[in-house]
């Protein structure tokens, strides 16, 4: 029997100091490239289909939704929903998302934030619906829910750290064409 020793070489040097950086780099504009591509599939089903991002800001839906991430919420005229749906809706002039607990005879219902003990005092009326929270978009709205808590600093340094690692991926691969 013959033995197959293809990439042995390779295998056995270690990983030298400069292409640890270049790996490293790699990887972040990956990331970069996956936080871009998410964010132009929300752009594009908000004005292809009329579907509406929120960003959420509060932990009331943890730990299914958690600060800082995305609920795409399709929209509704608001009737006929059944419990354990995940709404958006308006409370005044604030969007609030919350699963529905209960649908009321008078066509309202009755919501509880999944972090919640108690349900909503208020019942939401079908005319007060935005959407149904469709799509779940992880962590990506979190300089935006920084920013609204009023941490300021928060935000902009994610902001800021993101598009330095896209820069200084771009510079570790030089000689790669440009398009």
């Amino acid at each position: 029997m013959s033995q197959v020793t293809v990439g042995a070489r390779a295998a056995s040097r270690p990983i030298a100091g400069h292409e640890r950086v270049v790996i490293g780099f790699g990887l972040v504009s990956m990331f970069s490239s996956v936080v871009a591509f998410t964010l132009l599939v929300v752009a594009l089903a908000s004005l292809i289909w009329g579907w509406q991002p929120v960003v959420v800001t509060s932990g009331s839906m943890t730990p299914a939704i958690e600060v800082g991430d995305v609920v795409v919420n399709r929209p509704t005229d608001g009737r006929g929903l059944g419990p354990g749906t995940v709404i958006t809706y308006t409370q005044g002039a604030t969007l609030v998302t919350h699963r529905i607990e209960t649908a009321l005879d008078d066509g309202t219902y009755l919501t509880r934030g999944d972090a919640g003990r108690t349900t909503d005092s208020t019942p939401v009326s079908p005319d007060e619906v935005v959407g149904i929270g469709t799509i779940l978009v992880p962590y990506i709205g979190y300089p935006y829910a920084a920013w609204a808590q009023g941490d300021r600093t928060m935000s902009v340094l994610l902001v800021a750290a993101l598009v330095l690692a896209t820069m200084a991926s771009r510079l570790a691969y030089p000689d790669q064409p440009r398009s």
